[in-house]
């Protein structure tokens, strides 16, 4: 009896580890063009992305491995390639979730999804 409840309380603990620490990130590009190339990293957690069209969205989903900020590289035809630190901080405990706007002068507006 004594094990089930510890397998129990192990399976538990194992599933709020696994969904505190989860990032998601949707992007929105409003930069007015294609991207070549772009790529969300929150330490350890990269997702890339190939030929963006203007005005879609991507969605990077995953766990950080590890404490610090997030970042933005993009780029493409009639676009700047630009790589942009966040001030929104991530960690491996709690992770992060938000949405980024990339806008045509190349800086990014940030929202937070509460929790």
């Amino acid at each position: 009896m004594l094990v089930a409840v510890f397998l129990v309380l192990v399976l538990v603990l194992a599933g709020v580890t696994s969904w505190n620490g989860r990032a998601a990130v949707v992007v929105l590009n409003e930069t007015g063009c294609g991207l070549d190339v772009l790529s969300v990293n929150l330490n350890g957690l990269e997702c890339s992305f190939r030929d963006v069209a203007p005005r879609s969205s991507v969605l990077c989903m995953g766990h950080a491995k590890g404490d610090g900020y997030v970042t933005v590289s993009f780029g493409g035809e009639g676009c700047d390639h630009k790589t942009v630190k966040t001030d929104e901080y991530a960690n491996a405990l709690f992770g992060w979730q938000g949405v980024l706007l990339l806008r045509a002068d190349g800086t990014l507006g940030i929202a937070e999804v509460p929790r």
